[in-house]
Parts: C-alpha cells; sequence; structure tokens
C-alpha cells in the first residue's frame, strides 16, 4: 500500500509531516512490516519522527518484538526519540510488558523526551491498564524519569484504576526503593507506552 500527495497541478509535493508518499509492507499474515518515506522525486527522505524507514520484527505470534529505524542511506538513525531500535516482550495477550531501547550498533542507549531510561517494565490489569511501571538505566539499576500523565519523579509507579478506567490512586516510588514526596500540582491521568 502507499499513500502519495499531489499540489493542484497534479505533481508530488511534499507535505508538512516531510514527505511526498509513504509505502506500507505487509507480511503474509497481514502485519505490518515496514514503512518507507520519499521525497517528490521518489527519493528517500526523513519523516517528522527523524526517519526515512521503520521495519518490523514479529515472533510466532504476529506480536512486534523489535522495531528498527532507518535512515535516507538505508543505515541505522537514531529517531527523534534518542533510539535506533526497540525490543519489547510481551504478555500473552500481546501487551507490552518491557521495552528496552538500543542505538546505531546495538549498543544500549537512554531515550530523549519521555523515553529517558533504557528499560521500562509494565504490568497491566485485565482491562489493560497499566497498573505498574519501573524503569531502568544502562546499568540496569532504577531511574528516576518524568511520569507524563502525573508530572513526577518515579523510577517506580503503581496505580489503582476504577470501572470507568480513571487512575483513582497512584503511588511513586523513587530509585531507591522510597515513596517519593507528592510533588505540587500532579495529577492522575491514564498512561500509554509507545516502542
Amino acid at each position: 500500500m502507499e499513500e502519495s500527495y499531489f499540489g493542484t497541478d497534479g505533481k508530488p509535493v511534499k507535505q508538512k509531516n516531510g514527505y511526498a508518499k509513504v509505502t506500507h509492507r505487509y507480511d503474509p499474515q497481514g502485519g505490518l512490516a515496514e514503512d518507507a518515506y520519499f521525497g517528490p522525486g521518489g527519493e528517500p527522505v526523513l519523516n517528522e519522527q527523524g526517519y526515512s524507514r521503520k521495519v518490523y520484527v514479529k515472533d510466532g505470534q504476529g506480536f512486534d518484538i523489535e522495531t528498527a529505524y532507518f535512515g535516507t542511506d538505508g543505515e541505522p538513525i537514531l529517531n527523534n526519540r534518542g533510539f535506533a531500535r526497540a525490543k519489547a516482550v510481551h504478555d500473552d495477550l500481546g501487551r507490552d510488558i518491557e521495552i528496552s531501547y538500543f542505538g546505531t550498533h546495538g549498543e544500549p542507549v537512554i531515550g530523549k523526551n519521555n523515553y529517558r531510561f533504557h528499560r521500562v517494565t509494565q504490568k497491566r490489569d485485565a482491562r489493560g491498564n497499566i497498573v505498574e511501571y519501573a524503569t531502568f538505566g544502562l546499568d540496569g539499576k532504577p531511574i528516576e524519569v518524568v511520569d507524563s500523565a502525573s508530572g513526577r519523579h518515579c523510577a517506580r509507579l503503581v496505580k489503582r484504576f476504577d470501572v470507568d478506567n480513571k487512575a483513582v490512586e497512584s503511588q511513586c516510588f523513587d530509585a531507591s526503593g522510597q515513596p517519593a514526596p507528592e510533588e505540587k500540582g500532579a495529577g492522575l491521568q491514564r498512561s500509554t507506552s509507545d516502542p
């Protein structure tokens, strides 16, 4: 499959996301295997997330276990989130329970922005809500990051959700495992992840 963008003159045109065409390749089971981005002349270009091609590796059940990012030259590239490869471990339902980030040569890296850790582990309830997550640095030890939902600095965050999937309680722990102090203005929201 491909999506192409054209100007009023009928010629290919680069849109605000940085490309004129994106192609999607699927595996025989119907799962997404690759996205690739191109300019008006058909040349590989970087999209707004800092890569030209994204390749998905799946396990025997069809779950994404690795995502790799490549530049216009076909070589691994760090995306805007600071990693070239993400590896995931799933539960029996295909939900991420562990994600790790790696650089262009396969070395462990700390991501950028909301990904300022090397590895995250997650536990989910029966409805799929992330009820606990913990973040780790390059040395495998807990590392504190800012929780994007609450704004608190946590190495481990435990949440409880009500029947409407709204977080009603949360407990934040620092890198030493001690409860972290409540930060002014911290709120509760549902959090998600994206490798």
